[in-house]
C-alpha cells in the first residue's frame, strides 16, 4: 500500500469519527415535540376542597403526557382535555402544578396555581 492511500484512509477515518462524535453530541433526531400551548384556570367549586381545572383555550392536553402535582390524584385525565372542558382536582398541597412530559425525558410546567388558602388541606 502506498503512502498516499494510507493518508487518504487515515483522513477518511478521522472524518467519519468526527461526524459520529458530532451526531452523538448534538443529537441526530429531528425537532423535538413542543409542549402544548394551553391556557389553564383553577376555579373553586361549591364542594369542599374540590377545584375545577378548566382549559380556557389553546392546545388539547393528552392525559398520558400530563401529571398534576399537589393534588390527591396525579393523573386525573382519563383521555384528552380540550378547550372549554374541565376536570375536578383535589389540592393536597399549597401549590398545584400541571406538568407536561415530552419525548426524551423533557418536562415543562404548564401552569402553577395556589388554591384558596381558606380550604383545609
Amino acid at each position: 500500500m502506498s503512502p498516499v492511500v494510507g493518508t487518504v484512509l487515515l483522513v477518511a477515518i478521522a472524518v467519519a469519527l468526527s461526524a459520529l462524535m458530532a451526531a452523538v453530541t448534538f443529537g441526530t433526531g429531528g425537532p423535538r415535540e413542543p409542549a402544548p400551548d394551553v391556557v389553564l384556570e383553577l376555579e373553586q367549586t361549591d364542594r369542599p376542597v374540590a377545584h375545577e381545572l378548566v382549559v380556557e383555550g389553546g392546545d388539547t392536553l393528552v392525559g398520558e403526557k400530563v401529571e398534576f402535582r399537589g393534588t390527591a390524584d396525579e393523573d386525573p385525565l382519563a383521555g384528552r382535555l380540550r378547550a372549554g372542558e374541565s376536570v375536578t382536582v383535589y389540592p393536597v398541597e399549597d401549590t398545584v402544578r400541571v406538568v407536561w412530559f415530552g419525548e426524551y425525558g423533557t418536562t415543562q410546567i404548564l401552569a402553577t396555581f395556589d388554591p384558596d388558602p381558606d380550604l383545609p388541606l
